[in-house]
């Protein structure tokens, strides 16, 4: 039984509640407005069983808005050819020593009980964190060419620079996950971006990238000077390489900071708009008000 003193304490709570997530920084109630994408770029995709925005542009028609709203995409032209191949020299020049080889097709052993465990994604390629503190200098030189497009209010950028060789590849994951830059903060990542740095490289030379939600499950070629990048969480996967030739990229998130439970709760109701947080607070006291 729903006592008075109860169902006051929830029409209280509905209110604060409704009134709480209008108030948040960025509240209006209204829908987003709607992007208008470049004539010709977009194209079919499909994401979680519906339609979804995807659209391949130049660079120079790109903005943070546009990418923001799209499900997958693929901007051409992405640095100055000069910028490119500075780019492509400096990555060469990392220090072997200094890249970490990722491999984990066998069982691995993890923590002092010795029990055994399969990863769930299978991997085998090297990465050069651009997080570490000795490697600051390349990250100065890359990241600046990612914020503006990429890098969303509040939000920071992991980066890393890939190097697959032949036979290196990916199987099927989403990409979803949490990260920390110093061990105690957490952050959510919500977009990858992927520019791919590979002169006159073929299809059949393999190192695609698959997008598993597209029904048609389509490979993007990494081709010189382009950029893939996609709302994750998204199951993807990378075919094995085929080619004696190394192929290059320089990848990372977009990432949010973790944001607690009922904050979580407080966003959606605010994102929900005004029609629906009437909606809630108008439900909470009917649902009190009949069981009274």
């Amino acid at each position: 039984m729903c006592m008075p003193q109860a169902r006051e304490g929830l029409w209280f709570a509905a209110v604060v509640l409704a009134v709480a997530a209008a108030a948040l920084p960025g509240a209006t109630g209204a829908p987003p407005s709607k992007i208008v994408l470049p004539a010709g770029s977009a194209f079919n995709c499909k994401t979680k069983g519906r339609p979804g925005t995807c659209a391949k542009m130049d660079r120079k028609d790109a903005s943070w808005s546009v990418i923001d709203a799209l499900d997958i995409g693929v901007l051409s032209n992405y640095l100055q050819e000069s910028q490119a191949q500075t780019f492509l020299k400096a990555i060469k020049e990392i220090p072997k020593d200094d890249w970490v080889k990722i491999d984990n097709k066998e069982t691995r052993k993890y923590g002092n009980n010795g029990k055994a465990y399969k990863a769930s994604v299978d991997m085998s390629y090297e990465y050069y964190d651009l997080q570490h503190q000795d490697h600051l200098s390349l990250r100065r030189l890359l990241e600046p060419v990612f914020t503006d497009l990429f890098q969303g209010p509040g939000q920071k950028l992991s980066m890393f620079v890939g190097k697959y060789s032949e036979g290196s590849y990916v199987t099927a994951h989403t990409d979803g996950g949490v990260v920390t830059f110093d061990g105690t903060d957490r952050y959510e990542r919500k977009r990858a971006f992927l520019l791919y740095l590979n002169e006159e490289w073929e299809m059949s030379e393999g190192g695609l990238f698959t997008d598993e939600e597209d029904a048609g499950k389509p490979g993007y070629t990494p081709g010189w000077n382009t950029v893939l990048h996609f709302r994750v969480p998204r199951w993807h996967l990378v075919t094995p390489v085929k080619s004696p030739k190394t192929r290059w990229s320089v990848y990372g998130w977009a990432v949010d900071p973790v944001v607690p439970f009922p904050m979580r709760v407080l966003k959606a109701v605010r994102e929900a708009g005004a029609g629906l947080q009437v909606v809630l607070v108008l439900g909470l006291f009917l649902l009190c008000a009949a069981a009274f």
